[in-house]
């Protein structure tokens, strides 16, 4: 788990395009962070937070990033969804003083990928979901079994500028922000032809 932050919440509606770039969930405790601060380029993308304030503690999922955090006047570390906002404070207050903590995430089964629209094995982009532990790094293997870094994007996309190359499996190697470091399988075919941006590949290991 994250240190101990104590700092200050405001809500938004979250029932939109956010940053994060995640599929639609049912779930709506969810926020975003102060992208100066905490949002890290969008490494805290899919992290858990817990967040205390004056009517209890709930665990959130970090979404989308909050830039205006950083310019109103009081600054916000958080911007939580309405749902989640009204579980900690009264939303009428509108600003209001939190603690929060990374912790892991109450996932069950593996980890989940899904590929952005256009991706082939000429040009990749690879996201994942379902994960316990923020990600620190993601890699895939080449054809040789050497780990090729996939830089993350702002929106939560590791991207391969010159794809991955052909593969019948995707090999990938997940780091987390703790050190965790798990080696994975993608069922997926890479090849000519455009991955499917809305299914949902599931793989065989999860961070303990």
């Amino acid at each position: 788990m994250g240190p101990v932050v104590t700092g200050h919440a405001t809500w938004f509606n979250a029932h939109g395009t956010l940053n994060c770039s995640f599929p639609p969930f049912t779930d709506w405790m969810v926020g975003a962070p102060s992208m100066a601060r905490y949002y890290n380029a969008g490494e805290a993308c899919g992290e858990c937070l817990k967040v205390t304030g004056k009517r209890g503690t709930i665990v959130i999922r970090v979404v989308d990033s909050c830039p205006d955090c950083d310019t109103r006047d009081p600054v916000a570390d958080l911007d939580l969804s309405q749902e989640a906002f009204k579980l900690v404070d009264d939303p009428n207050a509108g600003y209001v003083p939190i603690t929060f903590q990374v912790v892991p995430c109450d996932v069950t089964g593996p980890m989940q990928y899904r590929f952005k629209d256009g991706s082939t094995q000429y040009w990749t982009a690879i996201q994942v979901i379902n994960h316990r532990e923020p990600i620190a790094t993601v890699e895939y293997a080449d054809s040789k079994g050497n780990w090729i870094n996939l830089p993350r994007t702002d929106y939560n996309f590791f991207i391969a500028d010159g794809g991955v190359g052909a593969h019948s499996q995707l090999s990938l190697r997940i780091t987390s922000i703790y050190g965790q470091v798990v080696v994975d399988t993608v069922n997926v075919t890479v090849g000519k032809n455009a991955i499917d941006s809305n299914t949902i590949f599931t793989g065989t290991q999860q961070f303990e």
